[in-house]
């Protein structure tokens, strides 16, 4: 694999591995990246590859950020599937 793209948020927040999830949202041809932060932030962004002379740069685009909210509480997990009640 290779790494076509990437974000710096340039803040003190905390991250692990269980609170970043990728997924194919409806209708969309890429995959769209959830990120939740101990300190509550959650964005979603939703990436596509840019070519600039043939070839795929991985920069950030403020229109990838399509959603961003603060939650009171920090953000430990986030998962997807079925909601069956």
């Amino acid at each position: 694999s290779r790494d076509w793209w990437e974000i710096n948020l340039n803040e003190t927040d905390s991250y692990d591995s269980q609170s970043l999830l990728t997924l194919t949202l409806e209708n969309d041809k890429f995959e769209s990246i959830l990120l939740g932060s101990h300190g509550g932030f959650l964005r979603l962004f939703s990436p596509s590859p840019k070519t600039v002379d043939g070839n795929v740069v991985s920069t950030y685009e403020p229109y990838h950020l399509m959603l961003e909210i603060q939650l009171p509480s920090p953000i430990l997990q986030i998962d997807e599937g079925i909601l069956v009640s």
